[in-house]
Parts: structure tokens; sequence; C-alpha cells
């Protein structure tokens, strides 16, 4: 998970790389939701959560919110200054709207978690969907 982190806005030689890791690793995630059913992954029982925490989880639902707080980068982030990256940029965004709707769709039985993560913007905080994964700015 130590390099989903990374930012993003790092200036290197390899930025395309990274960007394509990236849309890889949550392409995986959003694959890893999509076969395995929410006791395995979204439980106190968990052995991948323990794995990905190296202990016992105390709510099993923490790779799910680490997934979800790294998706859901993608409505409060611009990319504009980096117009040689925009198709891998929205691609990316593409990638991390996609995995969020599918750690919800597993995780989540309530409408107002699908109201929250996948529909809610909010322009004030700068947060927009529908301009990031579109890039119509």
């Amino acid at each position: 998970m130590n390099n989903i982190k990374e930012s993003v806005s790092l200036v290197t030689p390899a930025k395309d790389v990274l960007l394509v890791k990236k849309i890889a690793y949550f392409k995986l995630l959003e694959l890893m939701y999509q076969i395995l059913t929410k006791d395995l992954l979204h439980s106190k029982d968990s052995q991948i959560v323990e794995s990905y925490l190296g202990q016992k989880p105390n709510q099993g639902n923490e790779l799910s919110a680490d997934i979800i707080k790294l998706s859901l980068e993608f409505k409060r982030t611009s990319y504009e200054m980096e117009p040689e990256y925009k198709d891998l940029l929205r691609k990316l965004n593409c990638a991390k709207y996609n995995a969020l709707m599918t750690v919800v769709s597993c995780t989540q039985n309530e409408l107002k978690f699908y109201n929250a993560f996948l529909f809610k913007e909010n322009p004030a905080k700068n947060e927009r969907i529908w301009e990031e994964l579109l890039m119509l700015k």
C-alpha cells in the first residue's frame, strides 16, 4: 500500500511509470473486492486484513477504510499543471473511482454510504467527481 501513497506530484523522469503502477494497484484492489467475499476482506477474523496490518485487526474494516480514503483523493486532486500526463491521470482517477465503487458495494448495504462516497460532490471544498473523471477542466 505504501507505493499507492507516493505523491503523484513528485517530479521524476519515470512519472509515467509511477502513474501506470498506481493504476495497476487500484485495478488489482478492485478485482480483489469483486472476487472475494466481505468476510474475507472486512471482518475481525480476516487473514487478509491481519496480513495488511501486521497484527490482528481491531475492527476488521481497516483495509477497506484505507482503500476508500486513498480512492477518494481523486475528488480533490487537480492536475491542470501537468498536461503531458493528462490521459494517465484521468485513467488513474477512473481506476480509483472503480476501486471505490467495488469496495463500497462489497462492504456496505446502506444507501448513505453510496451517496457519501460515490455521488456527493462539494464544490466549496473543491471536491468534484465528474470533472476529475472526465477531465472537463
